[in-house]
């Protein structure tokens, strides 16, 4: 019997998702991923058009998701606060929590795959991250330089690159490290909430003067 198209579809994904993850998005070869999800270059050409597009699809069922529910969020705690400003731990809270619960769900080479989009030279791969985040990033800018009124685009641009960081970091966390780091006699750090703590990190960097 054969196998049903969208199958072989969501197989690819899988397979070019891991192989990202693990060799690099523009080291990953195609024939690497068509052998994982047991289907042919053929395959790929019809449903994505090249490894490009294979790429744009991979991105986008990422953070797409992620993106909805980020825009959904800040929407609805505008409409929460009406008139006033919605609180910059709020904000922040809306942002960085979707990707947070997407790591918690067990896909453990997430991390990996997501510091891989942010971190690849290529053009291609650059273009499609600006396309794919675009409309999220501008509608947090908007919604956090009201938040901030001292905050100017340009450092509101540039905290937001280190925002962005110091999730990726938190991600990546190795819990085992984290406890060789910890003075002796101190057990608590791994108890604390990350997320409230990457806010209050966070929060404090927009303040600052």
């Amino acid at each position: 019997m054969a196998t049903p198209p969208a199958e072989t579809r969501e197989r690819l994904l899988d397979a070019a998702e891991l192989a990202f993850a693990q060799e690099g998005i523009q080291q990953a070869s195609l024939r690497t991923i068509t052998a994982a999800a047991q289907a042919n270059l053929a395959a790929v050409n019809y449903h994505f058009g090249s490894k490009d597009g294979l790429i744009r699809e991979v991105l986008q069922r990422l953070v797409g998701p992620i993106n909805a529910e980020r825009l959904q969020r800040v929407s609805d705690a505008e409409a929460k606060y009406a008139d006033k400003i919605v609180p910059l731990e709020e904000l922040l809270r809306h942002f960085l929590e979707p990707t947070l619960q997407m790591f918690a769900s067990g896909r453990s080479h997430i991390p990996t795959l997501i510091s891989r989009f942010h971190h690849e030279t290529s053009p291609a791969v650059a273009e499609t991250m600006a396309a794919v985040l675009e409309p999220v990033v501008g509608r947090f800018l908007q919604a956090l330089m009201r938040s901030v009124p001292s905050l100017t685009i340009e450092r509101a641009l540039l905290r937001g690159q280190f925002m962005v960081g110091a999730l990726l970091e938190t991600l990546s966390l190795n819990p085992e490290v984290l406890k060789l780091m910890q003075p002796a006699g101190v057990d608590s750090l791994p108890r604390l909430n990350m997320l409230d703590e990457l806010v209050t990190f966070c929060a404090a960097g927009f303040r600052h003067e």
